[in-house]
């Protein structure tokens, strides 16, 4: 019995994806959960990786995908009305658990459309050596499928009206310098376009512009006390919450990725000299923002001073975009590990800017016009 369900699934799974054969037998029965799409537990994604016959893929972006060839070729019978096949396997953690998960998309042509079969898995149990399991199952015609400047973007169609997520997903085809994955890790992920504006506006040491520290104090905390910001809105969302933040906490998270002497900071940054203190407004139901842009390092150069210049792009997922708008930003590296922003400068952007890439706080009079005074 035994042998018949394993050969059962050689048959009518496993052949279609040219398994190595080194992988032999042993793998044949590992890969059977994860390939099956059953629920069944399937074995350690390090397996499936890059293996020939797969098309695999970090979550982020952060790593080049495995298959490029395949996906051209999907797309370029897509266009065709040709019929082709195509299995995309996307590593990712899982944002309740935290524990290593990916999603499996069978995609199948019919003309010129694209129907898509969605598995989301997630390991089983803390411990690596633990199978993945399927969670949720979603069948449906994509809505849209674009590849376009080296990136594939495809998703279902949302309602109207609609103005939540954008449902998309978005992979980088053509592959990128180590180099530069590396970069776009260790200096552009971390801040990133959530919530701040520090990559939308022209800034350096010597003038800093428009840069909301607030923001930036709200993004970079976690990363500097290594634990969740402390300082929430109120539960009530009619109800303005306003903190004061001691001088060294601010001081310390700032200073922590900008080269900026206190005196200019506390120019900027809404000091009080006699407590002293940083006064803190949380975002709230009338400035909140989202978005699904994210930073991808394209081009680097290493400079005499220790300093590095990067070309960065901004990916949309939301409009389908690999380069919604580009900047150079320019980083330097610290013997202690870590790094400072040195400055920023907008290359190309579409003009008007598009307000959904970044919503200012509040100013002082929309304040107190919604929540009164402090």
């Amino acid at each position: 019995m035994f042998w018949k369900e394993i050969r059962k699934f050689w048959i009518n799974g496993l052949q279609k994806f040219r398994l190595p054969r080194k992988l032999g037998f042993l793998a044949a029965f590992c890969l059977a959960g994860l390939w099956g799409c059953r629920g069944e537990t399937g074995p350690e994604f390090g397996l499936l990786w890059g293996n020939r016959g797969y098309v695999t893929a970090d979550g982020e972006n952060l790593g080049n995908l495995a298959g490029a060839a395949q996906v051209e070729e999907f797309c370029r019978k897509m266009e065709a009305g040709e019929a082709a096949g195509m299995t995309l396997a996307v590593l990712s953690k899982d944002t309740v658990s935290g524990r290593e998960a990916f999603t499996k998309y069978e995609c199948r042509t019919r003309g010129k459309k694209a129907e898509v079969k969605e598995c989301y898995f997630t390991r089983e149990g803390q411990a690596k050596g633990g199978g993945f399991k399927e969670q949720s199952r979603v069948e449906y015609e994509a809505g849209f499928w674009e590849y376009t400047d080296g990136y594939l973007f495809f998703g279902p169609a949302s309602m109207s009206g609609y103005d939540g997520p954008s449902g998309c997903t978005a992979l980088r085809v053509e592959p990128l310098e180590k180099e530069c994955l590396e970069w776009s890790r260790r200096y552009l992920r971390p801040t990133g376009y959530g919530k701040n504006n520090l990559f939308l506006e022209d800034w350096d040491e010597e003038d800093y512009g428009k840069i909301d520290f607030s923001d930036l104090f709200d993004a970079w905390y976690p990363l500097v006390y290594q634990r969740p910001f402390p300082y929430p809105a109120d539960e009530n969302c009619n109800v303005g919450a306003v903190y004061r933040i001691p001088a060294e906490e601010f001081e310390a998270v700032i200073q922590s990725h900008l080269s900026i002497d206190r005196e200019t900071l506390r120019e900027k940054a809404g000091y009080f000299p006699e407590n002293p203190t940083y006064e803190y407004r949380p975002r709230g139901l009338y400035d909140c923002h989202q978005t699904d842009l994210f930073p991808e390092v394209t081009a680097g150069r290493e400079n005499k001073d220790g300093t590095i210049t990067l070309t960065v792009r901004a990916v949309d997922p939301g409009e389908h975009k690999a380069a919604a708008f580009t900047h150079e930003t320019v980083v330097r590296p610290l013997d202690n590990g870590g790094f400072q922003y040195v400055s920023n400068r907008v290359l190309s952007r579409e003009e008007p800017a598009d307000p959904s890439w970044y919503k200012a706080r509040l100013t002082e009079e929309e304040w107190e016009e919604i929540y009164g005074e402090p």
